[in-house]
């Protein structure tokens, strides 16, 4: 008895390739493979050959280097991961690329972000507070406390929130207090303790007049990243300072309070530990290398040790959230944009991405 044979699928229809990493990552991969895409076609470049579209990128990536003085390593990491998803015959062919990328590295290291102490994110909440952002406020300490990426923040709903001082129909038995996250980094359906009091005070308050469905904070992430800087550079704190700093912070206090690593590990939903220990022992090594402004640190000790009811006392004296002028947060310079014209034309190929297309349109 023969097999029937299958009808060959068009390239673009395997959707299984492209479902390994989620939408938002696909996105990023899929504008940065056009914009490599579009230089190829500024530059009249093709090539018939996996090395010759190997040249290409590094290339390419040489180019962007120079263009943006060495900023961008993240743009030209996506266009290899975007390379190797959307076609996933590239896997390990793109070599000169790779070392390109490594580098970048070297020559131009990301900027890392320091964690931020409880003082601080402390002191950065009654800021909010100060200026009617009380939501953000709440938002800021939670994140430090329950180790949430600023995505995970935002997107939480009332209906998530498990509290262990009311009778949830839901659960028999409630040991402690938490946050259902739909959507994490390293899985769905996780869940975020919260260990604090004060903050769970906090918390109940945004949520006591708000409907099950609807999300627990009221701001989007942009806004919530616009703001958090804003209240750094009110308090003149390093302008390294960023959302993320708070997971990383709440996760390097826990560790310098001799929590066991696999408790950190599970209360910061890490898939691995070693990407947890070292992600909590580098940020102590941060702690030591940073210089922070006393008066500021100073200010959120005596914020925090009447933490509930300063922030409801900044909450009720400004309802109204208040305006802060754009000059108050300080601006840089964008850097000037060069032309995207290749100035090293001394080899002449045509990297081949006619494959590329039905994966690269929107």
């Amino acid at each position: 008895m023969s097999t029937p044979r299958m009808p060959r699928r068009e390239r673009s229809k395997f959707f299984l390739w492209a479902a390994r990493v989620k939408d938002k990552t696909r996105q990023r991969y899929r504008k940065a493979v056009n914009d490599f895409i579009t230089w190829c076609d500024e530059n009249n470049i093709e090539a018939e050959r996996t090395r010759d579209l190997d040249w290409a990128l590094s290339e390419y990536m040489h180019d962007e280097y120079e263009r943006n003085d060495g900023r961008g390593r993240s743009h030209a990491a996506y266009v290899i991961s975007g390379l190797q998803l959307f076609v996933p015959l590239f896997r390990g062919k793109l070599r000169l690329s790779a070392e390109a990328l490594k580098g970048w590295t070297r020559m131009h290291p990301g900027r890392r972000h320091p964690p931020l102490t409880w003082s601080l994110a402390v002191a950065i909440a009654a800021q909010l507070a100060r200026w009617g952002r009380f939501e953000m406020a709440v938002g800021t300490l939670l994140a430090f406390v329950s180790l949430l990426r600023i995505g995970e923040l935002t997107s939480v709903r009332v209906g998530d929130f498990l509290d262990a001082n009311s009778d949830d129909s839901r659960v028999d038995e409630v040991r402690v207090s938490g946050l259902r996250l739909r959507k994490t980094k390293t899985a769905d359906n996780l869940f975020a303790e919260i260990h604090h009091e004060d903050v769970l005070t906090l918390l109940r308050r945004v949520v006591s007049h708000k409907h099950r469905s609807e999300k627990i904070f009221a701001f989007s992430a942009g806004s919530f990243r616009q703001w958090f800087k804003k209240a750094v550079s009110a308090l003149h704190l390093d302008d390294r300072y960023v959302p993320h700093s708070l997971r990383h912070g709440g996760a390097t206090l826990l560790y310098m309070a001799k929590v066991p690593i696999e408790t950190i590990l599970h209360r910061g939903r890490w898939a691995s530990t070693k990407s947890a220990r070292y992600y909590v022992q580098s940020g102590e090594a941060m702690l030591l290398a940073q210089s922070v402004n006393s008066t500021s640190r100073d200010f959120g000790r005596t914020v925090a040790a009447d933490l509930v009811g300063t922030l409801l006392r900044f909450h009720r004296l400004n309802r109204h959230p208040v305006h802060v002028p754009r000059a108050d947060v300080g601006s840089r310079a964008s850097p000037a944009v060069a032309s995207r014209h290749s100035t090293r034309q001394d080899w002449q190929v045509r990297p081949d991405y006619a494959t590329l297309d039905d994966w690269s349109g929107s």
